[in-house]
């Protein structure tokens, strides 16, 4: 296969996750890639019911484990070059989520999993716990993709940082620190009276669903995955998120799907 970058450019990308909390690789899927992403997710929330409704759309975690036709981001050669290039000794963190038609405000992905991430641990481990995010639109003319405030991974606040609205392409894959203040798509002031009348319910859904149609907008996807390096920070953060997947799906126990572990040992990222 061709090497998707070299060595020195995968120098800049770990120098830019570190500096600024993100990387951005344009291009990584192809256009029947984002297609095969696209039917699934749909057919998946338009099918099942175990996601739930959250922020006016619906989202599923542990998305590896509940739809299949995702799966082969997994070992998907160009993605897993980005993760193993990226980040030292990866392994991946039983962290998955899809999302359909959500919204948001400013936020960091780490709150709650991890007790001090800005704090070395024992033996002086540095943290190391990303997302990968992959949009399956295009948000070349709008900021409802990802805007990030640049270098705010290395702060506790919220809201410090240079704005930065990234306009990603379907396609692209976006590497960032779970540390970095972000957000998606902003509601507007319909959307926010819908989601604080409505509480995320099927019937508020189903009305901004309608909204979303009558605007001509197209579905918002996103499909996202935990990776970090094998370290104590990484390990706290799959011990919590497996037990909030665990809450959110109605389950006791996890155990990791037997085609995930598979794909996974094909990549040669561990687990």
């Amino acid at each position: 296969m061709e090497t998707l970058v070299e060595t020195d450019k995968f120098i800049k990308n770990r120098e830019e996750l570190r500096t600024n909390g993100y990387t951005l690789f344009p291009g990584i899927l192809s256009k029947d890639d984002i297609q095969k992403l696209r039917t699934a997710c749909l057919d998946y929330f338009n099918k099942n019911h175990s996601f739930i409704y959250y922020m006016g759309g619906k989202t599923q975690s542990d998305a590896m484990s509940k739809i299949s036709g995702i799966r082969f981001l997994l070992n998907h050669p160009r993605v897993s070059e980005v993760l193993k290039g990226c980040i030292d000794d990866v392994r991946f963190l039983h962290h998955s989520d899809a999302h359909l038609n959500m919204l948001n405000g400013w936020h960091k992905d780490i709150t709650g999993y991890v007790k001090d991430p800005w704090e070395a641990k024992e033996g002086n481990e540095s943290f190391g716990v990303y997302k990968i995010a992959f949009y399956l639109q295009d948000h070349l003319n709008d900021n409802n993709g990802f805007s990030l405030k640049k270098g705010s991974h290395l702060r506790r606040e919220l809201g410090i940082g240079e704005n930065v609205d990234l306009h990603t392409r379907a396609g692209d894959a976006l590497l960032f620190d779970q540390r970095l203040d972000h957000v998606g798509q902003q509601p507007n002031l319909f959307e926010r009276v819908m989601l604080r009348y409505g509480k995320g319910s099927d019937s508020s859904y189903g009305i901004l669903h309608t909204w979303r149609k009558l605007n001509g907008k197209k579905d918002k996807m996103s499909v996202f995955m935990g990776f970090g390096k094998t370290n104590a920070f990484s390990e706290e953060f799959a011990t919590n998120c497996i037990a909030r997947q665990n809450r959110q799906n109605n389950v006791s126990d996890y155990k990791i799907n037997s085609e995930v572990r598979n794909r996974l040992d094909e990549a040669g990222i561990g687990y």
